[in-house]
């Protein structure tokens, strides 16, 4: 039996070193802007409906 490594899973120090991987950024420090927007269309979409309820509840005679 042979336990030497064979060239396929053999690996130099220049080949180790080039798949090394980043930590990815997290969206909001890649997109702070576009995170707030998206903040500001969610709050203004939460309080439409809650006003369409509101108002569909009142003038339909739902009690």
């Amino acid at each position: 039996m042979n336990t030497e490594p064979t060239d396929s899973t053999h690996k130099t120090e220049g080949e180790e070193l080039q798949t090394v991987i980043t930590p990815p950024q997290s969206k909001p420090q890649i997109y702070p802007d576009m995170n707030d927007r998206f903040k500001g269309a969610v709050i203004w979409l939460g309080l439409a409906f809650v006003v369409m309820v509101f108002l569909v509840q009142h003038f339909s005679g739902y009690s």
